[in-house]
Order: C-alpha cells, then sequence, then structure tokens
C-alpha cells in the first residue's frame, strides 16, 4: 500500500507529458515543412495571439462561463429533483424511458437552430441548450446510481423502521454520489462545448463569437487560441471534480 501513492504520481507525469511531446512534434514539423503560418500556426504563433488577444477572450470568456454555469446549475437541480422521482415510482420511469432514449439519439446542437427561432438571439437559447447537453447525462447516471443500492441494506433499513425519506436520504442518495459524480465530470465537460458551439453558430457575445469572427477573419491562430482556452478550462475543472470527488468520498463505507 506505502508505494501506491508514488506509482500513481509517476503515471500521472508520464501521462501528461505526452502534451508538451504533442507540441513539440507540432512546432518540429512545422520547421522542417516549412508549412505557411497563414494555414497552419505553430504553438509558438498561437501562444503570442493568447497574450496579445487575452482582454478580447478574456471578456468573451466571462460571458461563456456565466451562461455556461447557469444552465449546468439548473439542469443538476433538475436532474436531481427527476432523479428522485423516477427512483420512487415505476410507472413514472416506464413512461420516461422512451424519452430518455430518444434524447441519446438527437445531438442536442440540432435544435439550436430552432431555439434561435424561437428563442431569439441572446442569452436565452444557449442556458436551455446548456441545459439540454448536460440534464440527461445528469439525470442518467443519478438515476442509474440510485436503482444501484444494495438490496440488503435497503431490507436493513427496512428492519430498523426508517421512513422512506429517510432511506433515500441517508442511504440511496450517499450510495448515488459515485456515479452522480461521474456525470458531473462528463456533463461539465458537454457544458462547455454546447456553450461554445452555440455562440459559434449564433450570439451577440462569448468565446464561440470570438472564434466565429476569427474564422471569419481568416485568422487560424485566433481559431487555435480559442481551442485552446476551451481545452485548457475544460481540463481544469474535470480535474476539480475528481480532486472533489477524491475528498467527498474519502472514508466512505458503502
Amino acid at each position: 500500500m506505502p508505494l501506491w501513492p508514488k506509482v500513481s504520481r509517476v503515471r500521472f507525469s508520464w501521462g501528461w507529458a505526452s502534451i508538451p511531446a504533442l507540441v513539440v512534434l507540432w512546432q518540429g514539423i512545422l520547421w522542417v515543412t516549412g508549412w505557411p503560418e497563414y494555414l497552419l500556426p505553430g504553438p509558438m504563433a498561437v501562444v503570442r495571439t493568447l497574450w496579445n488577444d487575452a482582454p478580447l477572450w478574456l471578456g468573451a470568456l466571462g460571458s461563456t462561463l456565466t451562461l455556461t454555469a447557469l444552465g449546468f446549475a439548473l439542469a443538476l437541480a433538475f436532474a436531481l429533483m427527476a432523479g428522485l422521482a423516477l427512483d420512487a415510482s415505476e410507472r413514472l420511469r416506464q413512461l420516461a424511458h422512451p424519452v430518455i432514449l430518444l434524447s441519446q439519439t438527437i445531438p442536442v446542437f440540432f435544435l439550436y437552430p430552432f431555439l434561435l427561432i424561437t428563442l431569439g438571439f441572446g442569452a436565452l437559447p444557449l442556458i436551455v441548450v446548456v441545459f439540454l447537453a448536460c440534464f440527461f447525462p445528469l439525470l442518467i447516471n443519478f438515476l442509474q446510481g440510485l436503482q444501484a443500492t444494495e438490496v440488503a441494506y435497503l431490507d436493513l433499513f427496512r428492519t430498523l423502521g426508517a421512513s422512506g425519506w429517510a432511506t433515500v436520504v441517508r442511504l440511496k442518495v450517499p450510495w448515488a454520489l459515485p456515479s452522480l459524480l461521474a456525470g458531473l465530470r462528463l456533463s461539465l465537460t458537454y457544458a462547455i462545448t454546447a456553450c461554445v458551439l452555440g455562440e459559434y453558430l449564433g450570439a451577440r457575445e462569448g468565446l464561440g463569437v470570438y472564434m466565429a469572427r476569427a474564422f471569419r477573419s481568416f485568422a487560424p491562430a485566433k481559431v487555435l487560441a480559442a481551442i485552446v482556452v476551451v481545452s485548457v478550462l475544460t481540463g481544469v475543472l474535470f480535474a476539480s471534480v475528481g480532486l472533489f470527488e477524491k475528498q467527498i468520498l474519502k472514508g466512505r463505507n458503502l
């Protein structure tokens, strides 16, 4: 057991070393081939663009993060309520099953043009598209966790005379927590991607708008800079949820 933390640190460091290796390879290929920068800028050009355009993309990032947070928070709240309701009722689960299945067959971005027509250009369609992108992954993971509660523990709670609500709060929700946190990590990635792509397709401000303007002005370095910002932000949020998961599940005995 004492050797495990050392092994995990080695694996972590070697895994992340692949990213700078790819960056160096990318820059090296451009130097060797002489590929023109206006077609494919190298990492150094992207870094320069990030520095020079920092006031622009930082302002756009603030709008993107705000809308992403709103859509994600609404999706999480409704997913928790819906998960508890579906877990409590077999009939509701049967009714909701086709809808949940259908939701996994329709990419949410196909709905965005319809949302623009219906809700207009602004914050509301972006919040809705983030909500739709996150709600079903969160709901599915949370419901699966609730349904996977060990039968022996459920019988024990019934034997002890625990009420239905006490069983849900003290047993089923803690049991479903790992599954819910896995859904959080997955849906956070969906949330940022959905918001940025929605902004790219039609919005007044945001990182996607910055990317769309860069594309229309034939500035590939700015497009890549926006992609780097989204990737770094997604990675930071993903790692943060992972750390939160380790802390909140530390010492969990279920």
